[in-house]
């Protein structure tokens, strides 16, 4: 293999000078020099290997993600495999590769950020943070090309791409009233959440908008896991007298609603029979489960693509003016809502 050393030799210049020339530089290279230096490229069939590359661009052509890793809850990775997808597409597309920073909790998340986000990668995806404004501030610091996956950045520099939150609360609100539904109650994600607090506001807003009693139509509080579903289910067929329940549940994500599913399935309660559910997230899994389940559907996998794609667009073009992106949801109807007669 042709290497850098090889074309300085035959060109009669330093393999610096070679660099400069593949490079593109303005710095003073005679004619003659350059010249002979393109055409032994050309008679050499030379291509820089990916370490010349990152020497002579000083770039990696690497883009991290960083994410919360969720040891605590593995099925959690059901809404991360579109996101992984979507990743790999943008990059395979681009000559890129994807380095991951992932840890159990943001606050170490931040930690690792610190230690090791030492210039392997071009440029930074941050997958549903927590802590926007602290990692931003931190990644900025850093003069790091950037985009937010998952939650709306407010800083104008900062490019992010997210769903309507908000609008689809309302969505799947809408349908559950449509279906003569009037005690809808919401199994809330992690109360700091960007999304969270978007789809309570969204939830909030329906209820009001359409006359509902808030009294009767309340939210519990929880995390996004599959185990706070299925223990929210549990207890509320347990601890609420049948004639208390609401008639529907919308949880603030489909792996919440899977898990109430199985909770609600292991307390003899029968989803729509005796109660209805409504989901966030449109993951595959939902149209497998017992009852294939109705939810907002966000296009996950998409939206990963246009946020690496984002980031490579400012790496290759320092100055590329700053997006931000916010698809519309759609709701996928199965088989989890009962129509209520009268």
């Amino acid at each position: 293999m042709t290497t850098i050393r090889d074309v300085a030799k035959v060109a009669e210049c330093s393999p610096a000078t070679v660099s400069l020339v593949i490079n593109g530089s303005s710095r003073p290279i005679s004619i003659a020099t350059r010249l002979r230096v393109l055409k032994t490229i050309r008679e050499l069939g030379y291509r820089p290997t990916v370490a010349e590359e990152t020497k002579i661009s000083k770039k990696t052509r690497t883009i991290g993600v960083l994410y919360e890793a969720y040891k605590t809850y593995p099925e959690s990775f059901l809404y991360f495999r579109p996101i992984v997808d979507g990743l790999f597409w943008s990059v395979q597309d681009q000559s890129y590769s994807l380095l991951y920073f992932g840890r159990t909790r943001w606050t170490n998340v931040l930690r690792s950020l610190r230690q090791h986000f030492d210039g392997r990668c071009d440029g930074l995806v941050l997958v549903a943070p927590l802590e926007v404004t602290t990692l931003i501030s931190e990644v900025k610091a850093r003069g790091i090309p950037i985009a937010v996956l998952g939650a709306c950045s407010d800083e104008p520099e900062v490019s992010s791409v997210n769903v309507d939150d908000e609008a689809g609360a309302r969505m799947a609100i809408q349908h559950l009233y449509d279906k003569g539904h009037r005690r809808i109650a919401f199994f809330a994600g992690n109360s700091e959440h960007e999304t969270t607090i978007g789809r309570l506001k969204g939830f909030n807003q329906a209820i009001g908008e359409l006359g509902l009693d808030s009294a009767q139509c309340p939210a519990f509080a929880g995390d996004y896991s599959w185990s706070s579903g299925h223990e929210r289910a549990r207890k509320l067929a347990a601890d609420v007298p049948r004639s208390k329940w609401p008639s529907a549940i919308f949880c603030g994500g489909d792996t919440v609603a899977l898990g109430a599913l199985q909770g609600f399935s292991d307390a003899g309660v029968v989803v729509p029979d005796d109660i209805s559910m409504i989901g966030f997230d449109g993951l595959p899994s939902t149209a497998a489960s017992e009852p294939p389940l109705t939810t907002i559907s966000q296009p996950l996998m998409e939206m990963a693509k246009q946020a690496c794609d984002l980031v490579i667009a400012q790496v290759e073009h320092p100055g590329e003016p700053v997006v931000k992106i916010v698809k519309k949801p759609v709701i996928v109807e199965r088989q989890s809502v009962r129509k209520l007669e009268g």
